[in-house]
């Protein structure tokens, strides 16, 4: 896979990395915030890592984005940038023009994104699709639904690689579709969600930072439900789960952390819905705090307060109770949404960045709770640290940390499968900046290491996210789905390994440089009817910044 450089080549830009993250950690100091941290802008940081500090720009939103253009000047469109010189233009967005539309194709994927119509601006393809009269010109071009959902974007549109079930894709730029997916397999069926399985996907940018949501069964794959959030700048849909049997429905948890806004939205929240009426939620949860960017982590487990259905953890790793942002998660009790129990960090640990659970087993250690602290400044600055919590229990059990530099361990985690056969739920733990982000991922048989995999070169993101199920021939342990959306100057690639293997089992590789193809990934169960794990896939930059899902069947494994 030949990898894209928008800026220097060779030992230049070696040294040009070196500086930067010198200045980032500098910077980060500075301001007291981690590199991990939650969007945010004007924090002196480079939070894109496009290798230069974020200025003032309201579009910021993360990895994957350009807030800057040409001479460190503000960048007016926010788009990603697709060129492979060094001399961006001010749109970013392959074109030389002054306008940020139309031009030659500059990001050397063959495409050139001109203006063939009336309406002054560029074509979406290259294939002779005006765009300018509301239809679709040619199979794979199509027009925005009226609320920017992606409502007919599905299952048209190209695979990646092997045969892909369905594709999502949203039509409206900034959406970033598939920053959050769920797949679920097949469950008895409930009315009105009738199908055998279900996927629930996230575009938390969509119309002005609202944020969207959608459920999809998988007969057919017709949209049963979809959400908007309440309020501008709360990024609903930022995290997703599918969760357990509420009294007789499918149980859906929905969740969003709040970067800004006004109160109550800023102290973030989390929407619970069930199948009896999935458009409107069943339960709220507020956050308890402004700016704790509650419901950026969700994760449904098994039952530990005695009602008979499982409980929810939610992560909120900005919460500042005092003087000290420290973070912190919280679990509810699934059958009367009580707050049973509440964990914090230490300050700047962005603790509940991530948060997990897994099952009761034979070594009779109890239900456990993940929380992942990418943060902590322990052996090294944003070395990060996972917790492990049994039960109700108040402290932690068991903890371990990064290694070395920014290696953020802890930024990605997947619980509930059993590794050794004792019965007990494992986890799967990402460092996606080890070794200059060429990131690492280490499977854990409860407290004892059992297999890592890195990442083939620096800049991967290897582990940025992570998912855990079982294998799909039906053999004893499982398998493990690992994202690394940096890949190809930013195009992605997951990875399927099994847990007795090296090697990955099964690759595929995002369409174009920007992608970043594995931001989110799911091995949530099988919808295809194969009695065989599917794979749920997010490349939440694509194009600029709209986004993309894509299911994998696992009979094209």
């Amino acid at each position: 896979m030949r990898r894209i450089d928008r800026r220097r080549a060779g030992s230049a830009r070696k040294v040009a990395k070196s500086v930067a993250t010198a200045l980032a950690l500098l910077l980060a100091a500075a301001c007291g915030r981690s590199l991990y941290a939650p969007p945010a802008c004007s924090d002196g940081v480079d939070n894109d890592d496009d290798g230069r500090t974020d200025l003032d720009d309201p579009q910021c939103s993360g990895p994957g984005d350009d807030d800057e253009g040409p001479g460190g000047a503000a960048d007016a469109d926010a788009e990603v940038e697709v060129e492979s010189g060094s001399d961006a233009d001010a749109g970013d967005d392959a074109d030389i023009g002054p306008d940020g539309e139309g031009g030659p194709d500059a990001g050397d994927d063959g495409d050139a994104p001109v203006d063939t119509g009336p309406d002054g601006e560029a074509d979406t393809g290259a294939d002779g699709d005006t765009g300018d009269d509301g239809e679709e010109a040619d199979g794979d071009a199509r027009e925005p639904c009226e609320d920017g959902r992606p409502c007919d974007a599905m299952p048209m549109g190209r695979c990646v690689s092997g045969a892909c079930a369905a594709i999502w894709e949203s039509t409206a730029d900034g959406d970033r579709l598939g920053q959050a997916v769920a797949l679920e397999g097949a469950r008895a069926p409930v009315a009105p969600l009738l199908s055998p399985g279900l996927a629930l996907i996230g575009a938390p940018e969509g119309t002005a930072y609202w944020g969207h949501a959608a459920v999809w069964e998988a007969a057919g794959w017709t949209e049963a439900a979809a959400w908007d959030g309440g309020t501008a700048l709360e990024r609903f849909g930022w995290a997703v789960a599918i969760g357990p049997d509420l009294g007789g429905s499918i149980g859906l948890a929905l969740a969003v952390g709040t970067m800004t806004g006004a109160a109550p939205a800023a102290h973030g929240r989390v929407a619970i819905y069930g199948s009896a009426d999935p458009r409107a939620p069943v339960q709220e949860l507020p956050g308890l705090l402004e700016g704790s960017t509650f419901g950026a982590a969700v994760a449904w487990g098994p039952d530990v307060t005695g009602d008979g259905v499982e409980d929810l953890v939610v992560g909120a790793p900005t919460f500042r109770p005092g003087a000290d942002t420290v973070g912190a998660a919280f679990l509810y009790a699934g059958g009367t949404w009580t707050q049973v129990r509440s964990w914090s960090g230490t300050p700047g640990s962005l603790f509940g960045t991530t948060v997990a659970r897994g099952p009761a087993g034979g070594t009779g250690r109890g239900a456990m709770t993940l929380v992942g602290a990418p943060g902590v400044d322990t052996p090294a600055s944003d070395a990060g640290c996972v917790y492990l919590y049994e039960g109700t229990a108040d402290t932690w059990s068991w903890s371990q940390c990064g290694e070395g530099l920014l290696a953020g361990f802890g930024k990605a985690l997947a619980a509930g499968t059993d590794v050794d056969g004792d019965g007990d739920g494992d986890f799967a733990v990402g460092s996606p900046g080890w070794n200059d982000r060429t990131g690492k991922v280490d499977l854990f048989a409860l407290s004892a290491p059992w297999r890592s995999w890195v990442g083939s070169a620096e800049g991967d993101d290897f582990g940025w996210a992570v998912a855990l199920g079982p294998d799909a021939d039906g053999r004893a342990g499982g398998e493990l789905l690992v994202g690394a959306p940096g890949v190809g100057g930013h195009r992605g690639r997951v990875l399927l390994f099994r847990f007795d293997e090296e090697a990955p089992l099964r690759v595929w590789d995002g369409e174009t440089a920007g992608d970043r193809f594995g931001c989110a990934v799911s091995l949530g169960g099988d919808v295809d009817g194969d009695r065989r794990a599917d794979a749920l896939i997010g490349a939440c930059g694509s194009g600029f910044r709209p986004g993309k899902v894509y299911l994998f069947g696992s009979g094209s494994w």
